[in-house]
């Protein structure tokens, strides 16, 4: 390797170090085993700041992360008002505390070459994979208004689900939960997606039929956050980097755990090899990360064993997973009755009723013709028999059995 090589491959090192300890906390021992598992996300991070700059882009993740429930106007306003000056004088009554606005984050502000509101949203893709629009106008994504916070505007995003009248009784089966059951039976298309609110969204209104799921699984998994319990006693494995944002208060670590294991739903131990070919294959329909074959094999902490236990009704969906419930139970409904997408399909079900009753028609019918037959025959035969016991020597059609005599000699 030239001395060029060897400078660049550091700065790659140093610099991926500094996206995993800013976004995920990454403890400094862990972060040459973590660059390796981070794989997909850190191509993704890349590709998703696009021309902004690295520096800048973090520098917004921590301010993010560090005011959760301060509204969007006034962050904006923060960058733009304090823009080269440092935030954490204990006298600044501002909203927003830390270090200073970067050099080239302040001047490109002042300048008018990006907006707050650009800034914003890249580093709410990179920090908790959403896409929010913060454009007045409007834009392609869920809106976060000015007057809200980034922690009101999440927990709005993924509220709690509560079931209709009469569907916790209603039975279900994890088998039809399978990704691998959906895709073959349904005729449903897997569609990898980088944003967590359009993880399970499924769309029957269009062909080919399409079923979301978050790609990157390594930011669902909290078995290192070190405020929940459950992820302290367990002995999870310890291939994830924290996922500090946790602790900011916009994704708790129930919600987490709930979303990990909707791959285990997904993706169950039994699927395994599948999953593995279709990450090997690659392409734009394969998903990209190793880590989505762990749910399904990785230790449960005890007191979130429910997870484990065969799903039996709806009720207890709704009860392990309060935020997913409803997407779960429409792709399930999906797999039970797939909606039909070609033109003999749907005219079969429009005609669904009709052709129940005409078939259960047609098979009363044919079951009272075979009883009737059967009738036919047993009186057929006791007719032959009261005759033969008549005549029982009759003109041939009564069969006698021949006489035996004893023997003499």
């Amino acid at each position: 390797m030239t001395m060029e090589g060897a400078l660049e491959s550091d700065s790659n090192i140093l610099l991926e170090n500094e996206i995993l300890s800013t976004i995920f906390a990454t403890p400094p021992e862990q972060l040459e085993k973590y660059r390796s598992l981070a794989k997909a996300y850190l191509d993704y991070y890349r590709r998703d700041i696009g021309k902004f700059e690295h520096n800048d882009v973090l520098f917004l993740v921590r301010r993010l992360r560090d005011c959760p429930g301060t509204k969007r106007s006034e962050i904006q306003s923060d960058l733009i008002n304090r823009r080269n000056t440092r935030l954490s004088d204990p006298d600044d009554a501002s909203p927003v505390a830390g270090p200073a606005i970067s050099q080239t984050l302040a001047g490109n502000l002042v300048n008018g070459m990006a907006k707050p509101e650009a800034y914003l949203s890249v580093a709410v893709r990179v920090m908790l994979a959403l896409k929010l629009d913060v454009w007045e106008k409007g834009g392609l994504g869920i809106p976060w208004k000015e007057t809200n916070s980034l922690e009101e505007t999440v927990g709005k995003i993924f509220p709690f689900d509560k079931p209709e009248d009469g569907v916790p009784s209603m039975p279900i089966k994890n088998s039809k939960l399978r990704a691998r059951y959906i895709r073959d039976y349904a005729s449903v298309k897997l569609i990898w997606t980088n944003y967590l609110s359009e993880h399970l969204e499924l769309k029957t209104d269009k062909v080919p039929k399409e079923l979301k799921i978050f790609s990157e699984a390594a930011n669902a998994n909290v078995s290192h956050s070190d405020h929940d319990p459950a992820s302290r006693s367990a002995r999870v494995p310890t291939d994830a980097p924290i996922r500090r944002p946790v602790d900011r208060g916009y994704y708790d670590a129930d919600f987490l755990w709930e979303t990990l294991m909707t791959y285990r739903l997904l993706f169950p131990f039994q699927d395994q090899n599948w999953l593995e070919a279709l990450i090997r294959r690659g392409g734009d329909d394969s998903p990209m990360d190793q880590r989505l074959t762990e749910p399904a094999i990785m230790k449960i902490p005890w007191d979130r064993r429910a997870y484990e236990l065969p799903l039996r009704r709806c009720g207890e969906l709704f009860k392990r997973y309060p935020r997913w419930a409803v997407r779960l139970q429409l792709i399930f409904e999906e797999a039970d009755d797939p909606t039909p997408v070609t033109a003999m399909g749907m005219w079969f079900d429009r005609h669904k009723a009709s052709r129940h009753a005409f078939g259960i028609t047609v098979f009363a019918f044919s079951v009272t013709i075979l009883f009737g037959l059967l009738s036919l025959g047993l009186g057929g035969a006791q007719i032959w028999i009261a005759y033969c016991t008549w005549h029982p020597s009759g003109n041939g059609i009564c069969w006698t059995a021949p006489a035996t005599g004893a023997s003499g000699n």
